[in-house]
């Protein structure tokens, strides 16, 4: 994202310029530079949202927990209780703290292994704010809510697929 002040470029959602410190979170769709970025600016994560996502509880063996991840070919899980998030279970979390254990481990908790309290946004924020909060935190999914209760899931993989599908001319899918 452009700043409209200095005309710095900064990571899109980005909340200040990193050169002028001028705030960009009031950043509309007036203040982008190409329909890329106003479509990161306007569209809402509630659009992207896949509802499709893993489900399992805190006293979830390792062991289920990782079955029922690899049965969906989804890359994570949310760790639901009473309706409310209280972590994610991601394949980052196997391979860094379950992995080379795994047999000592696999009938322990998800609870004592997941991320507890994820950073998690709003079904209406933008998805250049998702962007700029998964680079910023250096995590490849979001849990979205929706009056405080998950609705679903968001990954980077979904916003690229989104934007590919989107503007076909402007953004190519990478070559295998």
């Amino acid at each position: 994202m452009k700043c409209w002040s200095c005309g710095a470029e900064n990571l899109p959602g980005t909340d200040t310029c990193a050169q002028c410190q001028q705030d960009l979170s009031t950043a509309t769709s007036a203040h982008a530079n190409d329909p890329v970025e106003r479509e990161l600016l306007q569209r809402q994560l509630a659009d992207l949202v896949t509802s499709d996502f893993v489900e399992i509880a805190p006293t979830d063996s390792i062991r289920d927990a990782i079955a029922q991840i690899d049965k969906s070919g989804k890359h994570c899980a949310l760790v639901i209780e009473g309706g409310h998030l209280v972590g994610i279970f991601t394949e980052r979390d196997v391979l860094t703290k379950v992995a080379d254990r795994f047999e000592a481990l696999s009938a322990k908790p998800v609870s004592d292994f997941m991320t507890a309290a994820p950073e998690t946004l709003s079904s209406d924020a933008s998805v250049a704010f998702a962007l700029n909060r998964m680079t910023v935190g250096g995590f490849r999914h979001v849990p979205i809510l929706r009056n405080g209760h998950p609705i679903g899931l968001v990954s980077v993989r979904d916003i690229l697929s989104y934007l590919v599908k989107r503007f076909p001319g402007t953004i190519s899918a990478p070559s295998a």
